[in-house]
């Protein structure tokens, strides 16, 4: 378990290098790569939401205790819910605007009304990353993707490795930070975000698993 966690700080001392770096390479117009569109793809609130289910059923299909099983499922379920709450009230509290929001604006605010027109530039944005920033209407500042994908990342990670599976740990948390840097790249987060929505995310996943003793049949 103790590797585990360790695997997990890793992903957010990654994640967090992001921070030393500047947004100037942030361009609104620049054409990003297929990959970034599949990342996002997965990282999707209904991709989410069927990765997870998909997951507890393969566990619950391969799980030789049925009764530790359903005692983990309501812990998992239960903390899930919590920090969705904690998630959306950090998110009111701090106010903080997405990174699109921010350049968007910076014509008009460093413009005046009769010079906006020519500070304004023509760009084109990818319709699939339009669809981003027209979902995202609530404050930046925690990720809820980086607390949801690092949640369900270090609860499974932590039954995979319990029981040998020590390979397809190491693919979830890769899978969790590429989704991160996927949130910077398109411009929806900023890198403080992505580094507290994943702390909460691991601190919310292992507590959720402390309890749990049951094991997969091989």
């Amino acid at each position: 378990m103790n590797n585990v966690v360790s695997i997990a700080l890793l992903a957010v001392f990654v994640s967090f290098t992001s921070y030393l770096f500047d947004f100037t390479w942030l361009e609104l117009g620049a054409n990003l790569s297929d990959f970034s569109w599949i990342i996002n793809l997965t990282s999707g609130s209904g991709s989410l939401m069927v990765i997870t289910c998909l997951a507890l059923i393969l566990t619950g299909l391969y799980t030789q205790n049925k009764k530790h099983y359903f005692k983990t499922l309501a812990r998992f379920l239960c903390f899930i819910l919590m920090l969705i709450v904690c998630v959306l009230s950090l998110k009111s509290s701090v106010e903080v605007k997405r990174p699109f929001q921010v350049l968007l604006s910076e014509p008009s605010m460093s413009c005046t009304k009769v010079q906006a027109v020519k500070c304004v530039k023509p760009i084109n944005i990818a319709n699939w990353q339009k669809s981003h920033w027209e979902n995202e209407s609530r404050f930046s500042l925690p990720s809820g993707h980086a607390a949801f994908t690092f949640f369900i990342t270090t609860f499974f990670s932590l039954l995979l490795y319990k029981n040998g599976y020590k390979i397809l740990t190491l693919g979830l948390f890769s899978w969790t930070v590429l989704v991160s840097y996927s949130r910077l790249l398109i411009g929806v987060h900023w890198p403080l975000d992505i580094l507290i929505g994943a702390v909460m995310g691991i601190v919310f996943g292992y507590l959720s698993f402390i309890p749990s003793s049951f094991k997969l049949r091989p």
